[in-house]
């Protein structure tokens, strides 16, 4: 029999908080979530047996169907782009060309590329590419975190025209396209990047103020990073050829989401086959033992991989508890500035299910409709529940903060305080300002 909806209530918010505190001091996020999720499962209907090998069982079942040969074929992708040399020449040729303080910056770009396109694995290409520029710029790789995770929402739920699934699927929820709400959003964006900016150069400065600088992980050791890190540059292959590979996936991504309206997690795992296929012809003779390298770079997908859908496992208890079932009804009936509710509200449900895609579902079906029956544009909410939706979604148990910080070796002990700054709190201001924008234009 399901608990009572107080009870569950306060059982949620426990879990929540021993989530954080348990990461924090270095517990892993795989036995927390577990552990966690047996806890909620006690306050739903069914108990253990329904809780754990239903609901959990089908959110990371459902995760793990639809980002594994992503996850996979990225991190392969990305072994041949370590074990070729190429991505070493592209991390010298930047902070050669343009200084060490560069190395954030184009990191930045690059993530906001892939993300616009809907390469669903950019946290493995970032990877990739940060592994070469914080050791060349020297800078540790709390700062390559920050750069990725501050960037990744920036153009896929902020900048209009973004292929990515939120935006389509608020599009066919308002009747809107992938463009609404265009001033606003690309206001937020501007806004965001500018703090973001800001943000990482003071990062940049702590850790400079500390001593700390680049650290190799264990993943680059096993695909020989630290071969091609001792290497002259003129042993490695061109920058043309380096980077060939990874402009081919952002293309072919595009190319095979607008142009053969195939969804974004296939195309970007076709596109990345297509990239592993050129990077391992144009570096033929550079790539020694290829199967050695498709089996370790494999094998450096299954963490993140496991560690994202158990995660996302446990929020999926949540939110099938009593207390998150009234919460959800309380807020889609509250009475208030229809733009001021919808931002409220997304927020509010990407806060419990830490996930910017369950909020925007979740507004999808209930408030946004609301907020337009009041009168509302249709435009301004589906642009701000994509932004809103970006502001409490980064607890500790989102799956994709978790997936970024694993590729990185990166811990929440080591990390999350730095991600509190780009994830929250800057989202929080450009929320609230685009939020203004919109009741004094709507």
């Amino acid at each position: 029999m399901m608990t009572s909806v107080a009870v569950s209530g306060i059982v949620v918010l426990i879990s929540l908080i021993l989530f954080f505190i348990l990461c924090f001091k270095g517990f892993g996020p795989i036995p927390v979530a577990i552990i966690l999720s047996i806890l909620v499962s006690l306050t739903v209907e069914g108990g253990i047996t329904k809780g754990i090998w239903e609901y959990f069982a089908g959110g990371m079942g459902g995760m793990a169907g639809g980002l594994c040969f992503t996850f996979i074929t990225g991190s392969i992708f990305g072994g041949f782009m370590t074990a070729a040399g190429a991505s070493e020449r592209i991390g010298r040729t930047l902070i050669n060309r343009f200084g060490p303080k560069f190395g954030p910056y184009s990191l930045i770009i690059f993530v906001m590329c892939l993300s616009y396109v809907g390469v669903g694995s950019f946290v493995f290409l970032g990877a990739i590419l940060a592994f070469s520029l914080m050791k060349a710029s020297n800078m540790p790789r709390q700062v390559a975190c920050v750069a990725i995770v501050g960037a990744g929402y920036l153009s896929t739920y902020y900048l209009p025209g973004s292929t990515g699934n939120t935006n389509l699927i608020l599009a066919a929820a308002f009747g809107t396209n992938t463009y609404a709400g265009t001033s606003i959003g690309i206001v937020a964006c501007v806004l965001g990047l500018i703090l973001n900016v800001f943000y990482i150069n003071w990062v940049i400065n702590k850790y400079r103020k500390k001593g700390i600088g680049y650290t190799e992980t264990d993943i680059e050791k096993q695909l020989g990073a630290s071969e091609m890190a001792q290497r002259k540059l003129d042993e490695l292959p061109g920058f043309a050829i380096s980077i060939a590979p990874m402009l081919l996936v952002v293309a072919l991504t595009m190319v095979f989401q607008l142009g053969l309206k195939i969804k974004s997690y296939p195309a970007c795992t076709m596109a990345q086959l297509c990239g592993i296929v050129l990077c391992s012809l144009l570096n033929w003779n550079r790539l020694k033992e290829k199967l050695t390298v498709i089996n370790k770079s494999a094998l450096t997908a299954v963490v993140p991989l496991v560690q994202t859908c158990v995660v996302v496992g446990y929020a999926t208890i949540v939110t099938n508890t009593a207390a998150y079932g009234v919460l959800m009804d309380k807020v889609s009936g509250l009475k208030m500035n229809p733009y001021i509710l919808v931002v409220v509200a997304t927020a509010l449900f990407a806060f419990i299910s830490a996930d910017p895609m369950a909020g925007i579902s979740m507004t999808a079906k209930t408030v946004g409709l609301n907020a337009i029956q009041m009168g509302a544009a249709p435009g301004l909410v589906h642009r701000l529940s994509l932004i809103s939706a970006t502001t409490f979604d980064s607890m500790p148990h989102n799956g994709n903060l978790n997936a970024t910080m694993n590729f990185l070796g990166l811990t929440h002990k080591e990390v999350y305080v730095d991600i509190i700054g780009c994830a929250i709190v800057i989202p929080l201001i450009v929320t609230a300002v685009t939020t203004v924008m919109s009741t004094l234009i709507g």
